[in-house]
Parts: structure tokens; sequence; C-alpha cells
């Protein structure tokens, strides 16, 4: 069973501070769940995101730009 990502070890994987990651699930940019104190990101969120924010490549119209 894969363990799901704390707020802290989610913005490590990313590169981003906890302050994005708070702010991404308060603007419900990011699924995530409490469980008594702690709040836990599901570990496919980081996929979700990578696959969401993928970068296509340049077609011929965007060069003309």
């Amino acid at each position: 069973m894969t363990k799901d990502f704390t707020v802290k070890a989610f913005g490590e994987a990313l590169d981003l501070s906890r302050v994005s990651i708070w702010r991404m699930i308060k603007e419900d940019q990011l699924h995530a769940y409490k469980v008594r104190n702690s709040v836990r990101i599901p570990f496919g969120e980081l996929s979700r995101l990578q696959q969401e924010n993928k970068i296509q490549p340049a077609t011929e119209v965007d060069h003309e730009h």
C-alpha cells in the first residue's frame, strides 16, 4: 500500500512551499483529507497534477506569435 503525502512531503516532491500547497487545497486545485489533526494528500494527486499541467509541444501557429 502506498502512503499518502503530508503537506510538507507533497511540497518537497514538487519543490513548492507549504503555503503554496495550502493555497492549492483552499482553491480546490488539490484534493486532500483530514484525519484527526493531520492533513493528507492522496498519492495519486501528484500524477494527476503532472498530467493536467503538462506542457504541450509548440505548434507552428504558436511560433508565429
